[in-house]
């Protein structure tokens, strides 16, 4: 059964770098890079553990992780530039469409004992107005690569196809793309709080047309849910962030359900953990249906506070 289902599954990945030539099973990726004049005041924060700015031994020069996230974003039509730091000859991005300032640096990259490649990276977020004194968020790969460089930009291939995504949306208001909320916090509607609901990533992800088409019962493997589904079915962990209208918080949500019915669940704000969630998202997960695969669901949210005149039409 398993075997007719994977054929069925979608993958929405759009790459987004064109691979122009290869050296010695490195491939190397062509990007128009352009320097700004700005010199970035942030310093690293002190929770962020990413703390690699370049990949070295892999030619006759380093490359700067910076390199990798510039090249995805101007591929998918983004004005940006590659800025420096005052102290620290950190590589910063900025997006000069939408004013984040991005700086992405990797935590570990080693060969595992069976030569697998193995990474995980952070991306740093600043904004002057949703997020000034900036948060970061860490970044897993989904799939395994053949070589560093494609490591690489797989890594924050994922995250501009749907961190990325949540972090434009929110400076839309009236014409975000995803799902949104408007929370009013007094009567008189002054204070509100608005919810934007990144894409979701899930898994299994069925062409349920094709699987009908093909008398495939997928039954089992599909659940009820909706984009609002994992933030309101955890809604009350986060009570003191809706409430607070002193900063902005950018939230991590992840539940999964194994198929002999272990759950697992795990949440962060501004890429700190919190456990608080944890058992929201898991009393969620319970309600899903138990089938002979994993299945998990991830999302992005932001929660950001608005003038009381910003009118979110859903």
């Amino acid at each position: 059964m398993f075997n007719r289902l994977k054929d069925l599954f979608k993958r929405k990945i759009e790459k987004s770098i064109t691979d122009t030539s290869s050296d010695n099973n490195i491939v190397k990726y062509e990007v128009n890079l352009k320097e700004g004049s700005e010199l970035v005041k942030w310093k690293i924060l002190e929770n962020n553990p990413g703390n690699i700015r370049e990949l070295e031994g892999l030619g006759d020069s380093a490359f700067l992780i910076a390199y990798a996230l510039f090249g995805i974003l101007q591929n998918k039509g983004f004005d940006v530039e590659i800025l420096n730091d005052e102290t620290e000859n950190n590589k910063w991005i900025y997006v000069k469409d939408n004013g984040y300032y991005l700086l992405p640096l990797l935590i570990n990259f080693y060969y595992d004992e069976n030569n697998e490649l193995k990474m995980s990276a952070t991306i740093q977020i600043h904004h002057k107005e949703i997020f000034p004194n900036g948060i970061f968020e860490y970044v897993y790969p989904q799939q395994k690569a053949e070589n560093a460089i494609d490591g690489l930009f797989e890594l924050f291939e994922t995250w501009a196809d749907l961190d990325w995504l949540t972090l434009c949306d929110c400076l839309k208001f009236e014409k975000s793309e995803y799902m949104s909320m408007r929370i009013d916090l007094d009567k008189e509607k002054i204070k509100s709080k608005h919810v934007f609901y990144g894409p979701v990533l899930s898994y299994p992800n069925f062409d349920v047309e094709e699987a009908k088409s093909k008398g495939i019962d997928i039954d089992p493997y599909i659940d009820e849910f909706c984009p609002c589904c994992l933030f309101t079915n955890s809604m009350e962990a986060f009570d003191k962030q809706i409430k607070d209208t002193s900063q902005n918080y950018a939230i991590r949500l992840f539940a999964m359900k194994n198929p002999d019915g272990e759950i697992d669940a795990d949440c962060r704000i501004n890429g700190e953990e919190y456990p608080q969630a944890e058992k929201y998202l898991k009393n969620y997960t319970k309600t899903w249906k138990k089938c002979d695969i994993m299945k998990f669901r991830k999302q992005y949210v932001i929660i950001r506070n608005v003038e009381n005149k910003k009118i979110i039409n859903l």
